[in-house]
């Protein structure tokens, strides 16, 4: 058995820890929710198979379909998912299928990002600042930068 989690990760960044169990994906009563009007009450069901520690999708027959890699899948028969498998549940829900740590490396990346793009925006601050007030001020600008760049990695 692995000790792998995987997750469904939204286009908007949401997560949802897939549960080593059959969990059922439409808009109502359902382990997970979408608020979709292209997805049915029962779209379709995501199932764990212990014995190749996979996960399979199938749809229910929903009037909208459930795409993988958007390609239609049939109705009732089971596809097991592959790692960056893209899942669509009607038309307009788009679902990434994703391992735990791919997950926290990308999430990573992205704090990352943002930091440098927040210290690049400190720095045009500082240069903006020095143009034209006091050292004073340029002094409590650097401290911020300072402060961020050696505490937040």
């Amino acid at each position: 058995m692995s000790l792998t989690s995987w997750f469904l990760v939204s286009s908007g960044g949401t997560r949802h820890r897939l549960p080593r169990e059959m969990i059922f994906v439409g808009r109502d009563d359902c382990e997970l929710m979408l608020q979709s009007r292209s997805v049915d009450k029962q779209h379709a069901v995501i199932n764990y198979d212990a014995s190749t520690d996979e996960h399979l999708v199938k749809d229910l027959g929903s009037l909208n379909g459930t795409f993988v890699n958007d390609i239609r899948i049939p109705e009732q028969s089971y596809i097991t998912l592959k790692l960056e498998d893209k899942l669509r549940f009607g038309y307009d829900i788009l679902i990434r299928f994703c391992e735990f740590i791919q997950f926290i490396k990308k999430y990573l990346l992205w704090c990352k990002l943002t930091f440098l793009r927040h210290r690049n925006s400190q720095y045009r601050y500082a240069r903006n600042l020095y143009s034209m007030t006091s050292y004073t001020k340029i002094l409590d600008v650097l401290k911020i930068y300072f402060f961020s760049y050696y505490f937040c990695f």
